[in-house]
């Protein structure tokens, strides 16, 4: 057997045509629920990355489930599973994802924006904090701690008269 992959698609078509059902326009739907006709719009038309955040779509989808009276359960695992991105720092699109290339590239972008901060802040404490320092134009000079001091007379010593 080969290796499939077995692509998911939003059921938005299904939510539009028990809107229709209802007798509900997106306008309606909007009023009834405070989402917007373009959200509305784009799930029906299963074009999920004109949503909002997961968290905002998933409230979207309860509301509007409920609206309907359908169960929100199975929409939400449809638009997660269509949703599903990659964990990681730089992570790249389905299509760019497998290539070792992009791979490398997306570390090497994550390294070079490390290396031009340290070098930021590199060239910073040149510019701006080390001007700053005193200088001394060659003279030497010793603070109170670099002093030796006599030693201090103690009861038992004999006192001067």
């Amino acid at each position: 057997m080969g290796n499939m992959k077995q692509e998911v698609s939003f059921p938005g078509a299904e939510l539009r045509a028990k809107r229709e059902e209802l007798g509900f326009t997106p306008e309606a739907v909007c009023e009834r629920t405070g989402i917007r006709v373009q959200y509305v719009e784009a799930l029906e038309r299963a074009e999920l990355d004109l949503l909002p955040g997961e968290c905002y779509a998933v409230g979207f989808l309860k509301s509007y489930c409920r609206l309907l009276g359908l169960a929100p359960g199975g929409f939400i695992e449809h638009y997660r599973a269509c949703r599903h991105r990659p964990a990681g720092f730089l992570s790249l699109g389905k299509e760019r994802r497998d290539s070792r290339w992009c791979f490398w590239l997306g570390e090497a972008a994550t390294w070079a924006a490390a290396a031009a901060v340290v070098a930021l802040g590199w060239v910073t404490y040149m510019v701006v904090v080390n001007p700053k320092a005193e200088k001394t134009d060659g003279r030497v000079e010793a603070s109170p701690l670099d002093m030796v001091l006599p030693p201090t007379p103690t009861r038992d010593a004999p006192q001067p008269n």
